[in-house]
């Protein structure tokens, strides 16, 4: 019977669907085609009634229609569904097909985050294909369990010596990204020349390249980062911004920031927010405040980023550690949104640059915001006080200011459950007589 599935597999015509099933009930490849479109439309939540109808007659439904429900339950994350069709392929016989368990498999790894229910399904399967040895893999690296990855990738390459490794990529990236966390970089070196000797797997694969620029840059010598780079015959930002982050990170900040100068120079690839980001921090490490303001000038000109979120962070700290502190208040009161970090970041910068006072006063103005306290916040404003000579002045040694002070250090420490630290700052206000009095401004102490 002459009909188009790309026409009759909308969502609205599953009742007419599901009539059709039963008048024809040997449309096996065009039912499944019904279902594999409505898995990539908007409404996945459509394959299960046309599912339950096919799974009534035995000759309507065989291993693919099985599939296309459990890739539903993905898009869906309905386990209890998942749960269900496990049992129906059980029942039906078709368990032992490698595609129905990988996509079960995949269930666990990507949706359920169950990754002692997939180890088990795992070692269950009598001959786990590629498509199964990176499912597990993959779903052992995101958890963190880098050793077990590895293991299980070296068991692969024992068991199976003749698997064909051509599409392969995705497991070698895990097995890259273990190595780069583990810092194994004999191991994560032996991945190279694997991949460089090997028949199957195609070495100008960019994310491959880029997963290995991130072992080099990250715990591998540089020098083979910078010949990796070189040699790549494509770039993308990703590269780009690996290579200018990694720099940054190993000291070697002035070569990142001309790594940097480069990408915008060459147009191979257009910087983002993080390339953005990790070429200030090079320029924050150097102190160098021209090369901080010609990333910024960069910034300006482009019209799809803004001085916000994180890019604005980055040129408060960038500005401040400079010791420009004017620039670094104008682009302060430039973010809209202003975070944690925000706050944090100026309220440090204006204590390494000797405006304690300042300092203070605007970490009384974030207490007036509501903006919630972490650590680095009572670090800057500890080093208000230790830079601006307020200690020395007595400010903090006796009065409600002192007190205050305390009280919310040792706040800090309750919340985060540090009890042994809070009940230590406690013990201190009691030695030192202190009390927060109720209403007092910090401000009104330095008018």
């Amino acid at each position: 019977m002459p009909f188009n599935v790309n026409i009759v597999w909308l969502w609205n015509q599953v009742d007419q669907i599901r009539t059709h099933i039963i008048k024809v009930p040997n449309h096996k490849i065009f039912f499944n085609s019904i279902l594999g479109h409505l898995t990539r439309s908007s409404t996945p939540q459509f394959v299960f009634p046309l599912y339950n109808q096919m799974l009534q007659n035995p000759n309507s439904h065989d291993h693919f229609t099985f599939t296309h429900a459990l890739k539903a339950c993905s898009l869906l994350n309905d386990f209890h569904k998942c749960l269900e069709i496990h049992a129906h392929v059980i029942k039906s016989g078709h368990y032992a097909d490698i595609f129905i368990q990988n996509s079960i498999l995949y269930f666990h790894v990507a949706i359920r985050n169950d990754i002692p229910a997939a180890r088990q399904l795992f070692d269950e399967m009598p001959l786990p294909d590629v498509v199964s040895w990176t499912s597990i893999i993959s779903g052992l690296c995101k958890f963190c369990r880098l050793e077990e990855a590895l293991l299980t990738f070296s068991s692969m390459m024992h068991q199976h010596e003749d698997l064909d490794l051509e599409s392969n990529a995705a497991t070698l990236v895990s097995v890259i990204s273990a190595c780069c966390g583990l810092k194994a970089t004999k191991l994560g070196k032996a991945v190279h020349g694997f991949i460089l000797k090997s028949d199957y797997v195609s070495w100008h694969n960019i994310i491959l390249e880029n997963a290995m620029l991130d072992f080099y840059v990250s715990c591998g010598p540089l020098d083979g980062a910078r010949y990796l780079f070189g040699t790549m015959p494509k770039r993308d930002v990703v590269s780009w911004t690996i290579l200018v982050g990694g720099l940054a990170q190993r000291g070697f900040c002035q070569e990142a920031v001309k790594t940097f100068q480069d990408m915008v120079q060459l147009g191979e690839a257009m910087p983002n927010e993080a390339t953005i980001v990790n070429a200030l921090s090079a320029c924050s490490s150097l102190g160098a405040l021209s090369l901080g303001q010609w990333v910024h000038s960069y910034l300006s000109a482009r019209e799809d980023l803004t001085v916000d979120g994180t890019i604005g962070n980055a040129l408060i700290n960038m500005y401040a550690k400079c010791g420009d502190i004017v620039m670094a208040i104008t682009v302060f009161k430039m973010i809209k949104c202003k975070d944690i970090v925000s706050w944090s970041t100026i309220i440090s910068g204006l204590a390494m640059n000797g405006h304690g006072v300042h300092a203070i006063q605007l970490f009384s103005l974030m207490l007036v915001h509501g903006i919630p306290l972490d650590d680095v916040t009572f670090l800057g404003l500890l080093s208000a006080c230790s830079h601006g000579g307020l200690v020395d002045q007595g400010l903090l040694k006796t009065g409600s200011v002192a007190g205050g002070i305390y009280a919310l250090l040792s706040n800090t420490y309750a919340i985060s459950e540090s009890w042994d630290d809070a009940n230590k700052i406690r013990d201190e206000m009691k030695l030192m007589g202190m009390k927060k009095m109720g209403g007092y401004s910090w401000i009104e102490a330095n008018p």
